[in-house]
């Protein structure tokens, strides 16, 4: 599957499936269940890792890095854990500021 081509189906997939923008693994099954065809459920398992070894099927990595660059440039497809790293940085950086400063007196 060429680069344009995943992340206008990666795009797509994470608009209509929110839980998708949070799981890469379900993401990265879904990406190569759509690569493998409906025969995905005729072919046994070692086909399907020798697809994965082979390059056969697109690298893990290859799909988590174009969903994190499409939730980068689209923020509204980020997930809710990106929404509560966030938060949480916000409560961390105040507290290492008031640690530093207790350190500086």
């Amino acid at each position: 599957m060429k680069i344009g081509n995943k992340k206008e189906l990666i795009t797509d997939w994470l608009e209509s499936c929110p839980a998708l923008r949070d799981n890469d693994n379900f993401l990265i099954s879904d990406v190569w269940k759509h690569e493998i065809g409906d025969i995905v459920y005729d072919i046994p398992g070692s086909e399907v890792l020798y697809m994965i070894a082979s390059g056969k099927l697109a690298s893990p990595e290859s799909i988590r890095r174009t969903r994190q660059k499409i939730q980068q440039e689209n923020p509204s497809l980020r997930g809710d854990k990106y929404n509560l790293r966030h938060k949480g940085q916000t409560e961390v950086k105040q507290e290492l500021k008031d640690w530093n400063n207790e350190q500086n007196k």
